[in-house]
């Protein structure tokens, strides 16, 4: 058994995109398809002040159907040096936070005009600090075609996978009787978080699907 998966590379992404990396043999950063604004391509969530917050990075203005390997940062030394301070600020008293913050600043504090680029060096920054292999590929090296089942079958014979691994999101256009004709199982990622504690907060207390950061951030020290 081999085990495909393809997700768009998206910015500091939640726990469960790294749980697919971790269970599958190869991953494709799938960016040769169109950007979606208002999406976890440039945002996504982590507690500020105590709450659940948004911290987004600006894009410059897209033209119609831009392809997310083409999207591009705007302002991003500024921007960025932004996300930094506000990382530094709401979170440097959690416990994991010596341990993760300079290793996570390193990769930030360059000057990235690409968003596609910085999002995939974040993921192989994190996969690498969590001790998660990660074999990838980028789809836009790839021949693909229009066809969004085909594509994703041709991709998983290109690399000799008999599994395809997804999310139920997509379980609205995935034709799991195309993948079987073709010899290719279908499987659907079952991904429930265990609760952690954060940081200052009561007990009871759980946000859900927050950026992998405030995990790694409230870590606590071996």
């Amino acid at each position: 058994m081999k085990i495909l998966s393809a997700i768009q590379p998206s910015f500091i992404p939640w726990r469960g995109y790294f749980d697919i990396i971790d269970k599958s043999d190869v991953f494709v950063f799938y960016d040769h398809v169109q950007y979606d604004k208002n999406g976890w391509r440039n945002r996504n969530r982590i507690i500020i002040n105590d709450k659940p917050s948004w911290i987004t990075l600006p894009i410059k203005h897209q033209r119609l159907n831009k392809k997310i390997k083409d999207v591009q940062l705007f302002e991003p030394d500024k921007n960025l040096k932004k996300i930094i301070n506000t990382l530094s600020f709401n979170y440097k008293k959690h416990p994991g936070f010596n341990k993760f913050f300079k290793i996570l600043e390193k990769t930030l504090d360059k000057h990235w005009i690409n968003l596609s680029d910085l999002n995939i060096e974040l993921v192989k920054t994190i996969c690498n600090f969590l001790k998660i292999t990660l074999n990838y590929k980028l789809s836009s090296n790839l021949n693909n075609i229009d066809d969004r089942n085909l594509n994703l079958i041709e991709i998983c014979k290109m690399f000799n996978c008999d599994h395809y691994l997804s999310g139920k999101l997509a379980k609205n256009y995935i034709d799991e009787n195309l993948f079987i004709k073709n010899n290719i199982k279908v499987v659907w990622h079952e991904y429930k978080e265990i609760p952690y504690r954060h940081f200052n907060l009561d007990k009871n207390i759980f946000y859900e699907k927050m950026s992998i950061i405030d995990y790694i951030f409230n870590l606590q020290n071996d």
